[in-house]
């Protein structure tokens, strides 16, 4: 289950790097310091 529900996610992780691009690019940035 958490082997699905982590594509899942990764997933969607891509969907939102490819529609905001750079501002995820911050957000990940500042996440990790």
């Amino acid at each position: 289950v958490m082997a699905v529900e982590m594509a899942v996610g990764f997933g969607i992780a891509i969907a939102r790097f490819r529609s905001r691009g750079s501002v995820e690019m911050e957000e990940a940035r500042e996440l990790k310091g």
